[in-house]
């Protein structure tokens, strides 16, 4: 039995082998660039963990989303300026008003745009199975914002602070220009408030980015 197969076995010519192997790298490459049918995904396809590109795609229009949710806070906090400003500087009340309507306009419009971005990205954290490089991926990401939020936070901090000295400092710098000492305690208040909002926002929301994509995972990574 073991001289017969010895026997065919050398009957198979390099060119031969050569051609099956040529045959079985075709069958290969045509699975790998078989699309999948509508509504079905790689990994249900063929058992494969979540994609990178699945994730770093979540990530990316997840930070847009809270970048401009961010930016749309502000707006709505220093929506007051212009009527302060214009009503103080140039006595016409309208254009003021029109322009704290146009900075909330902006400010909803961001929201909006925004969230068609991340409508169907909540599907992701459905049975979300990451493998050991989309983790690490997604952990050491986890960790840089984490390292980085206690300057935030505190920055945030200072600037409620100073927001409420300052336009104490002003009234009594500028105390005989009434007009001018008004515009600017307003502003500093304002503007200060809303830099510690969006900087709060931007910390908070991109970090809970990473922490709901490791919640999620229902693979143990040791």
């Amino acid at each position: 039995m073991e001289k017969e197969l010895q026997e065919n076995t050398s009957k198979v010519t390099s060119e031969e082998l050569s051609k099956i192997l040529e045959e079985k790298d075709s069958e290969e490459n045509n699975i790998n660039n078989k699309k999948p049918p509508i509504g079905k995904t790689l990994m249900e396809m063929y058992g494969l963990h979540t994609p990178t590109s699945a994730i770093i795609d979540y990530i990316s229009n997840r930070k847009a989303f809270n970048t401009r949710l961010a930016i749309a806070i502000f707006l709505f906090i220093t929506s007051t300026l212009p009527p302060v400003i214009m009503s103080n500087i140039f006595y016409i009340d309208s254009i003021g008003v029109l322009l704290m309507v146009l900075m909330i306009f902006v400010g909803v419009v961001l929201i909006i745009k925004g969230n068609n971005l991340i409508k169907n990205d909540r599907n992701i954290l459905v049975n979300l199975e990451l493998s050991e490089a989309d983790y690490d991926l997604v952990n050491d990401e986890y960790n840089k914002w984490k390292a980085n939020q206690t300057n935030r936070i505190i920055l945030a901090v200072v600037l409620f602070i100073i927001g409420l000295f300052i336009p104490m400092i002003v009234d009594e710098l500028f105390w005989l220009y009434y007009p001018l000492s008004d515009i600017l305690s307003s502003s500093s208040l304002f503007l200060c408030v809303g830099s510690g909002v969006f900087l709060i926002l931007y910390q908070t929301l991109n970090l809970n980015i990473f922490k709901r994509l490791l919640r999620a995972n229902q693979r143990k990574i040791y």
